[in-house]
């Protein structure tokens, strides 16, 4: 499951038109808005393939999503289906409106970003992963 979700995330790096829109944005910009939308630290945060979303994942559970044009961020959606924190995120290389989500639920979900209703649990543990362990967990994957 780690090794899948870095490999989407080394698929996912921006591109440099990316990265100069985003230097040029927080050069001019010195002091971002701050949100205050999760109730609990935030684990994780990603950009999309194409750098118009940024999704933060807590341990309240939820994941948010911003939309950002060339003005500012503003919020878009907040994303609720998992029962333990969000740990981590990763979005799709291609497609700028598919996310997947890996939790202490033990689940790791995918979620179409343009309907926030729609996700779908892929893979299910029976433990929670320990790295430091190296220990092999079993899993259920779900069609």
């Amino acid at each position: 499951l780690i090794v899948f979700l870095i490999v989407m995330e080394l698929l996912s790096k921006p591109t440099d038109q990316f990265l100069a829109d985003k230097q040029r944005y927080f050069s001019k910009n010195c002091v971002v808005e701050e949100f205050n939308t999760h109730s609990a630290k935030i684990h994780t945060i990603g950009w999309n393939c194409n750098g118009k979303k940024l999704a933060s994942g807590s341990c309240d559970k939820t994941i948010t999503i911003f939309g950002f044009d060339r003005e500012r961020f503003k919020k878009e959606n907040t994303l609720k289906g998992h029962s333990e924190s969000v740990d981590q995120l990763c979005w799709h290389p291609l497609n700028a409106d598919l996310l997947s989500s890996a939790s202490c639920d033990k689940t790791v979900k995918i979620w179409d970003t343009k309907s926030i209703s729609n996700h779908f649990i892929i893979i299910s543990t029976k433990c929670k992963h320990n790295s430091n362990t190296g220990r092999k967990y079993k899993y259920n994957v779900e069609p």
